[in-house]
């Protein structure tokens, strides 16, 4: 009886052993050969950047093994961003139909097509959110829906804070406990909060001339900070339209970083030389899990802030445009008040003047008080002296 029992109990271990966990397969072809492509979680159940590179003739394949739906970005060259549902058991395909990439395989993949299709039939703005409403009603535990939110809301100008923390509060519980969306309510209740004019977060990061980069070098000059990618291209032609800023960024008054979220730092170096970039250039490699970014609550590219002489977000989501009819107006406005803070009375100090010793009276013989000189008009006790100094450049 032991003998069987043992038997059943090594039986059971090879099965178990022998048991693999199931996976998601992606596989497809780019057209460009040695292409490289970039997969990244949309949350924190898949944290880690994969790296994927084509064969000659534009072939990849990618494995995954999970237990679970994943939901992941892929990024195509030239910055094109595909929602990717790795269901476990399933092979997708990437292919290209009319220029447009699109995945097939597994039901929420099948799910997020056929409510984006359905979206991009709507052009009124009105309509489009109660189709996203209904969808969210219906599937308030899909993770199509973080995609929903990412695109149409995050993405969109035309969101405020109030409609995206309505949609969220739609979701299922667990839903609206996912990483990612956690960070969105943490940046609608930052915005809400009234991020600009605040103090702008610390600091302290490595230049691509390996120099430290902290912000209280920017004391007293305006500092523009930009967050781009080469991946993406708008964010390449944007980032090309700086260079109009050159002039102003060789001023004592104003200065510019830009924090790129590139994975690969060799294509992130041969974009800045290519497009002669301004400014000073920071990448950590972690793409959107880089510590800056979250402090900053970056969701979208590009972006840019522009940070005040005292550290403070002067102004959110700034454009080049703007920086070029308002710098002549911000330095102009920073210096006067430098101006008048030096001539304030209260940081001059008072000289004292000699003043004559009065006169001694003879004293009545029936008062033995002295007589004590009274203040003069206006006369107060001298304080420190207050210098503002411009920071040598």
């Amino acid at each position: 009886m032991k003998y069987i029992t043992t038997l059943c109990t090594i039986a059971l271990l090879l099965i178990a052993c022998g048991k693999q966990q199931p996976h998601y397969t992606l596989e497809g072809n780019t057209g460009t050969g040695n292409d490289t492509l970039y997969i990244y979680g949309m949350d924190n159940r898949h944290e880690k950047i994969d790296t994927v590179v084509t064969g000659a003739d534009g072939d990849f394949r990618f494995v995954l093994p999970t237990d679970t739906v994943v939901p992941l970005t892929l990024i195509l060259r030239g910055g094109t961003l595909l929602p990717v549902y790795a269901e476990p058991g399933t092979e997708a395909t990437l292919g290209n139909e009319n220029d447009r990439w699109s995945i097939k395989g597994g039901k929420v993949q099948l799910l997020h097509d056929s409510i984006i299709s359905r979206l991009d039939n709507i052009t009124e703005l009105s309509q489009r959110y109660e189709a996203i409403d209904s969808f969210i009603k219906q599937h308030p535990y899909s993770d199509v829906n973080i995609y929903l939110l990412w695109r149409y809301f995050v993405e969109s100008d035309e969101a405020r804070s109030s409609i995206i923390r309505y949609r969220i509060e739609m979701m299922g519980g667990s839903l609206q406990d996912n990483s990612y969306v956690a960070s969105v309510k943490r940046a609608v209740s930052a915005k809400q909060q009234n991020i600009q004019h605040r103090s702008a977060p610390d600091f302290n990061l490595q230049a691509l001339d390996g120099s430290t980069l902290k912000r209280s070098d920017y004391k007293d000059k305006y500092l523009m900070m930009t967050f781009w990618a080469s991946w993406d291209s708008t964010s390449t032609k944007y980032m090309r339209s700086l260079k109009e800023l050159g002039e102003i960024a060789d001023t004592a008054m104003f200065r510019m970083i830009s924090v790129s979220l590139d994975h690969d730092t060799a294509a992130w170096r041969q974009a800045i030389k290519e497009n002669a970039l301004p400014g000073s250039h920071v990448c950590d490699a972690r793409m959107w899990e880089s510590s800056i970014v979250k402090e900053f609550t970056i969701s979208r590219l590009p972006f840019s802030v522009l940070v005040n002489p005292y550290m403070r977000v002067e102004q959110f989501n700034v454009t080049p445009e703007w920086i070029m009819a308002n710098a002549d107006s911000l330095t102009t406005s920073y210096k006067d008040k430098l101006d008048k803070k030096k001539a304030s009375p209260k940081n001059k100090k008072v000289k004292s003047s000699k003043q004559t010793k009065p006169k001694e009276e003879p004293q009545k013989e029936h008062n033995s008080r002295p007589v004590l000189p009274r203040p003069r008009p206006g006369m107060k006790s001298a304080g420190k002296n207050l210098q503002v100094q411009e920071t040598p450049q």
